[in-house]
């Protein structure tokens, strides 16, 4: 039988320690478990809360968002004064309702700030002043960081190996995709990013916009052209095998946006299918109108669909200015033309996108159990249509110590705490996984995380 593993690095961030992490898997003996999270980003700040049971999907128990205005950068490009105070608020609201509403202590809960922040010069102000507010530091992330954290809790699914993520945001735009060798085992991350996201560049085509006094579209299109296209090519330098991708999945609010105009129907389906050419046509709707577009919502025939699709388009109103959703899909087409896609190439939009990275930070592999597309871990056993196996034995390498021994008859994420800190060995199929502790280190700890 061939054995297949993965091996993955927890990221322990923000007080979300390997203790911490072990108190989590140990979870896995209880009925269930909470951990929650707060990120800053550039739109405003997010409280997550899910929830781990044992042969269960991980459930989001909540995901609350708090708008502020921290990207609105001054003439310098620093956090505005008023915009830090916002963000302060907007985490004593979040940390208030996982704290009373979950029942968690504020100490269980990192404080992150996204990638997007990074263009501010002055954000050890702002995590100066959260730690004055909270007694909490602030982790921040980096795009590669960021997007790694994204794959881990969003793509887990074997079938999805070979897949691009594609995250438009608010303060910039950022991708990567996994490399794996013939043994499957994760050699590196290749990522790219580019410092513009829905709200940098609209502030940037509405600078130009002035200077030329013309229109947004036009201005919004140049400088997707002269600055934003050229960022793209040297991002993507030596990264051709990522053009070769597929399915792309994308994520951020760009990508919601344009599924909520083009496709209003689906708003119910975790992961939306799409083509490289509904780019072109979000491009065409947004043309037809200077204003939020009008979108026609006759061809749905149940009621409540329409008032649910109704209430996704009022959301994403709420969200996005009109310039923003120009400024997202040149985002996108400027993506699309960088990693040269053409109208059929296949993407998905996944919905739980959004909270991707603060699940791949809250705990090891949490969409391997169904996080990412909602269904069932016994939907996905049926899916893949394999009958179970009886496990083969790994044996130790040759004078090792002696050892702990796990059997594991279902995917599984193995997590192993010895002293070089947390690791996660990945078993796809039935084995006997036998694992010497490190040499003088103490005993080796090994949870399970199985569907």
């Amino acid at each position: 039988m061939e054995h297949r593993f993965r091996l993955l690095l927890l990221v322990a961030l923000a007080g979300l320690g390997a203790g911490q992490l072990a108190r989590a898997a140990e979870g896995t003996g209880e009925k269930k478990k909470k951990l929650a999270g707060i990120s800053i980003e550039s739109k405003g700040c997010r409280g997550l809360v899910v929830q781990l049971e044992p042969g269960r999907p991980v459930e989001v128990l909540s995901t609350q968002v708090v708008n502020t205005t921290l990207m609105d950068l001054d003439a310098k490009g620093r956090f505005k004064p008023e915009a830090i105070e916002d963000t302060l608020e907007a985490i004593d609201a979040l940390m208030g309702t996982i704290t009373s509403k979950f029942g968690l202590e504020a100490g269980e809960v990192p404080i992150v700030g996204s990638s997007g922040l990074m263009g501010a010069k002055n954000r050890d102000a702002l995590a100066a002043a959260v730690k004055k507010k909270t007694g909490k530091a602030v982790t921040f992330l980096d795009p590669a960081t960021e997007v790694k954290l994204s794959l881990d809790g969003l793509l887990v699914r074997e079938k999805r190996a070979a897949a691009l993520l594609l995250d438009v945001g608010s303060g910039n735009t950022k991708g990567g995709a996994f490399v794996y060798d013939e043994d499957e085992e994760a050699k590196k991350l290749r990522t790219f990013s580019v410092p513009f996201g829905t709200v940098t560049l609209t502030s940037k085509a509405l600078l130009r916009m002035r200077k030329d006094r013309g229109g947004f579209a036009e201005a919004v299109g140049r400088v997707a052209e002269k600055e934003v296209a050229p960022a793209l090519v040297r991002a993507l330098k030596g990264l051709d095998e990522l053009r070769r991708r597929e399915p792309v999945v994308l994520t951020g609010g760009a990508a919601w946006a344009m599924c909520s105009v083009v496709h209003p129907g689906k708003m119910d389906e975790p992961l939306l299918s799409l083509k490289a050419g509904d780019i072109d046509r979000y491009l065409e709707i947004l043309d037809e109108s200077e204003a939020f577009p009008v979108v026609d919502l006759s061809s749905l025939t149940d009621a409540g669909q329409r008032k649910r699709a109704r209430g996704e388009l009022d959301k994403v109103r709420s969200a996005f200015t009109p310039e923003n959703l120009r400024a997202g899909a040149e985002l996108l087409r400027a993506c699309a033309r960088a990693l040269r896609w053409k109208g059929d190439k296949p993407l998905v939009f996944a919905r739980n996108g959004h909270v991707a990275w603060l699940l791949g930070l809250l705990g090891p592999e949490p969409a391997r159990r169904g996080a990412a597309d909602g269904r069932t871990s016994a939907e996905e056993d049926r899916d893949d249509g394999k009958k179970e196996e009886k496990p083969e034995p790994i044996p130790p390498p040759r004078g090792a110590l002696p050892a702990r021994v796990c059997v594991v008859y279902r995917p599984c994420a193995v997590l192993v705490h010895g002293c070089h800190g947390p690791r996660v060995v990945i078993v796809h199929r039935p084995v006997m996984v036998v694992l010497p502790p490190p040499v003088a280190c103490g005993p080796v700890v090994i949870i399970r995380y199985c569907r």
